[in-house]
């Protein structure tokens, strides 16, 4: 697999595409404790976070966001590669070497994403609110203990499978498109063709893998915002 070139592009679309607070918000506001606020869906949030929070409101948690695609995209394709390199695998074998890539990323970069998930979803009229990145980690610190950057581990390392098919979806449409295009067109494969791969790869994952990330959400947020051992009734 060209893992270089994969880990370029990946990061380039995944750092377009970054994910908007909304996200986080629509999956824990049914377990708010005090905020009365209700999303009644996409649009409906973007224009009640602009109007209540400006546009930097809708992008809360970016610092850790970009910060964890890096560490984690970075680490992912190191040991990716690292455990290929070790054996002639196939595709089958692929996906086991990627989960298992994933896995060691995740038990590195949960700390980095929980506090993204904080900051994210954090009602706007939270009486104790997290002021930043490095804010958060202090008081998660204080609060919770070094136990408290790990929640959310177990459907995380469920989750490792996100990466392993979207990688393998990557190359397996990469194959098609550079057939068809080079071989019955003619033509080079652009930085046009990659985008479109890099997406297609990303939606076909995030759609057989959201459910884990909706449960790891709940379990992330903060007690005292939010009724997370209670959120799991109707899970």
């Amino acid at each position: 697999m060209r893992a270089g070139n994969f880990l370029f592009r990946a990061f380039a679309v995944r750092s377009c595409l970054i994910r908007l607070s909304l996200i986080a918000r629509l999956q824990v506001q049914h377990i708010a404790r005090n905020s009365q606020l209700k999303y009644h869906g996409t649009l409906h949030g973007l224009r009640v976070i602009f109007r209540q929070e400006g546009l930097a409101g809708l992008y809360r948690g970016v610092t850790p966001n970009v910060i964890g695609n890096a560490a984690a995209w970075g680490l992912y394709m190191w040991c990716f590669k690292w455990l290929t390199g070790k054996t002639n695998a196939g595709s089958v074998e692929s996906l086991g070497l990627a989960m298992c890539a994933g896995a060691v990323t995740q038990l590195f970069t949960n700390p980095i994403w929980l506090v993204k998930m904080r900051l994210q979803s954090q009602p706007h009229d939270a009486q104790h609110r997290y002021s930043g990145m490095l804010d958060a980690f202090r008081v998660i610190y204080r609060e919770e203990g070094f136990r408290g950057f790990w929640r959310g581990m177990v459907p995380a390392l469920i989750g490792t499978s996100h990466g392993a098919v979207q990688i393998v979806t990557y190359e397996k449409i990469r194959e098609v498109m550079v057939n068809k295009v080079e071989k019955k067109y003619h033509q080079k494969v652009g930085p046009a063709h990659y985008f479109v791969l890099g997406v297609a790869s990303k939606m076909a994952a995030t759609v057989m893998t959201f459910p884990y990330q909706l449960v790891k959400a709940r379990m992330q947020v903060r007690d005292t915002d939010f009724e997370r051992n209670a959120s799991f009734v109707g899970t």
